[in-house]
């Protein structure tokens, strides 16, 4: 992202070029995809490798603002198609970020890497897990699904700070992928369905059916598709939140639940926070500011904002069904998985919704986030080392939660 200094001095450069301004007016043209300033900067002497304040060369900013027919004519006049920003990012890395298709399927057949990882440990082909559309393009490396492993077993079972993993990759353990941990919890949900205990859940399998289906249409589903939902008033996940925090909003009739288990929350009761909506009011345009999580203020936005912007009136709402919900709350998240904490609160609040009674879904829907959290365990068991596997804190949660999902009465 270029900032507004930057982008103003950008924008008062001319077209008309010297040797001076050669290298600003190539960042400039690829700001504004201007292929003939471009060329005529690159004939001037603007250098392909030169780098603005991010380490970030032209052939960065042309693959971050989707400009593919740009992308190939730099590349064609000898950009370095896997040339690391300050943040280790490649071409192919903001490519992916900005879901671009048409972006990506350029860099990849001109030759660009798929496993140069960034700084936080990231390759293209798991910045592509959090676009279906992506996913085709890419194979993950054994690199790749051990860094996946690693994440879930750490946000299952609260595992906090870095690990050196092969002596060439720091993993920083907090944080991740959120859709990927999202598709992990529907894998779970599609195997939990098969056994036994299930048999004696108040949810029914149409009810299963329909929680499913929602997960999964929340990765795959365009804005308008969402939109569409939500004023159809169908059960709608939706991932978003602000730069360093991840939230779940949930949307089932007329009712919106902001999920969020860490960073925004004063207690357990606003960790489900439920409001009376009017679902014909959602447009398009706010759909889309969800997806963009540029909120300088989140807390006050999904909180205070967008529940007035939503409500009856045109204010915040909330009745009784909604301050039942703060009964049956989550714990705070007690490491950085924010990534996982909060679709499980929004699990609760839908399973709840769908059976219409809320002590019996905190009940169901807790044996099955400690069936998946035993899942993430056994998934692993042949990826990661025992050594990590081993951790007291893991072993310690790990019985915890096996002995909770054999042992709890429904």
């Amino acid at each position: 992202m270029i900032n507004t200094t930057y982008q103003t001095s950008l924008n008062s450069m001319p077209c008309t070029l010297d040797s001076e301004y050669s290298n600003k007016g190539l960042f400039k043209a690829c700001k504004n995809n201007d292929l003939i300033c471009a060329l005529q900067a690159i004939m001037t002497g603007a250098e392909l490798e030169s780098r603005d304040q991010w380490g970030r060369t032209p052939l960065h900013i042309a693959c971050s603002n989707g400009y593919s027919s740009l992308v190939i004519d730099l590349i064609m006049y000898g950009a370095d198609k896997d040339f690391q920003d300050n943040f280790g990012q490649t071409p192919l890395h903001l490519a992916c970020l900005d879901g671009d298709l048409a972006t990506v399927e350029t860099l990849i057949f001109a030759g660009a890497s798929t496993t140069i990882k960034n700084n936080d440990g990231l390759t293209p082909a798991l910045i592509a897990l959090e676009f279906p559309h992506l996913e085709h393009l890419f194979s993950l490396t054994v690199s790749d699904k051990t860094f996946l492993a690693y994440k879930r077993i750490s946000h299952f079972f609260h595992i906090e700070g870095k690990l050196d993993y092969n002596g060439k990759t720091i993993i920083e353990l907090e944080g991740s992928l959120p859709q990927a941990m999202l598709r992990f919890i529907l894998e779970s949900l599609e195997d939990f369905e098969s056994l036994d205990e299930f048999e004696n859940f108040q949810i029914t399998k149409e009810n299963f059916q329909v929680l499913k289906n929602a997960i999964r249409e929340s990765f795959t589903h365009s804005y308008d598709e969402i939109l569409k939902n939500i004023q159809n008033k169908e059960l709608t996940f939706i991932q978003t939140g602000w730069e360093t925090h991840t939230i779940c909003l949930c949307f089932f009739g007329e009712y919106m639940a902001v999920c969020n288990r860490g960073e925004g929350t004063r207690k357990k009761e606003d960790t489900i926070k439920v409001f009376k909506i009017e679902p014909k009011k959602m447009i398009l345009q706010t759909v889309k500011k969800f997806k963009m999580k540029n909120f300088r203020d989140g807390r006050k936005y999904f909180y205070e904002e967008l529940p007035a912007e939503l409500g009856p009136w045109g204010i915040q709402l909330q009745d009784s069904l909604c301050k039942e919900f703060e009964t049956i709350g989550l714990s705070e998240q007690k490491s950085g998985n924010c990534s996982l904490a909060s679709p499980k609160a929004a699990i609760r609040f839908a399973w709840a919704m769908l059976i219409e009674n809320l002590e019996q879904a905190k009940k169901e829907s807790k044996v099955f986030t400690d069936y998946a959290a035993l899942r993430s365990f056994r998934k692993t068991a042949n990826i990661l080392p025992l050594e990590f596997l081993g951790l007291p804190q893991v072993t310690k949660i790990f019985k915890t939660k096996k002995t909770r999902f054999q042992n709890l009465s429904l």
